[in-house]
């Protein structure tokens, strides 16, 4: 996965340019957005946080329910970091509910015609209740930089976007497995084998070129949708998952690192680690 190498990649970046064999550089992140990306320390005490992020991101998602009763929008305990979030969002929430109804109708992504600063201002609180400090991106030439918090608007585009979104999936149940046992047979010649309560196909290396791209991983049975998702650990492996039938709606904020100065914060960083 591109971001999860990325991540790898900021890591090592960040272990070449601290030199000083007493802080210690932590890389988590990983498929969990509420954990932080990089702690740096020294010595048991923190000295960082730095969130990593690709050129073209997204941060701060809010996944919101429409309350019919009261005719507005209001943030979903759906949300990740919800208690954090609620704090903060009541600016976007406000701007969509002077025409709720309109949003009801929206079956794709559509971007908020808010102003800017609305986005920025909400992206400021959130950086500032997961305390992250720094943040790691590429600009256009692919080169890593070093972004101080508080330099984010100088260095990020960023737009709201309004987007329906299933609610994700799950393993299959045990009584599906017939039914998709056959399926997978036809499609793809391959037996559906079982670890504990999840279920698997396996390719060969030559039999996975027909499944590629995302978007050829879905497939319905009767009025069911499906997906392979591949095993991280063992890329010819794909669990076979249930696709939930509920959209979530959410708030999404996709941010771009636009700016083509030739500095950064690098040595900002490098100059607070020393105090």
């Amino acid at each position: 996965m591109p971001w999860k190498n990325f991540e790898k990649e900021a890591c090592k970046f960040l272990k070449e340019k601290i030199k000083d064999k007493e802080i210690n550089i932590n890389c988590f992140g990983g498929s969990d957005s509420t954990a932080k990306d990089i702690k740096i320390s020294k010595k048991n005490k923190y000295l960082a946080t730095i969130e990593v992020k690709e050129r073209k991101a997204q941060i701060g998602q809010l996944v919101i329910e429409f309350i019919p009763k009261n005719s507005i929008y209001k943030l979903s305990k759906k949300s990740k970091d919800y208690e954090v979030k609620l704090k903060i969002s009541n600016k976007i929430l406000n701007f969509i509910n002077k025409s709720p109804l309109y949003y009801q109708n929206i079956s794709q992504s559509t971007q908020l015609k808010c102003d800017k600063d609305l986005s920025y201002d909400y992206i400021e609180k959130f950086n500032k209740l997961r305390n992250y400090d720094y943040f790691l991106s590429k600009n256009f030439k692919n080169q890593i930089k070093i972004i101080n918090v508080k330099n984010f608007k100088r260095y990020f585009d960023v737009s709201a976007v309004f987007r329906p979104k299933p609610s994700g999936s799950r393993h299959i149940p045990k009584k599906d497995y017939e039914i998709v046992k056959i399926f997978i047979y036809e499609k793809f010649k391959l037996k559906v084998l079982q670890e504990k309560n999840k279920y698997y196909i396996k390719f060969l290396n030559d039999d996975k070129k027909n499944i590629q791209k995302i978007k050829d991983r879905y497939f319905f049975i009767k009025n069911d949708k499906y997906f392979l998702s591949i095993d991280e650990d063992d890329t010819n492996r794909f669990y076979i998952k249930k696709c939930s039938k509920t959209n979530n709606l959410n708030i999404i904020f996709e941010i771009e690192f636009i700016s083509n100065e030739k500095d950064d914060d690098l040595n900002n960083l490098l100059n607070n680690l020393k105090d």
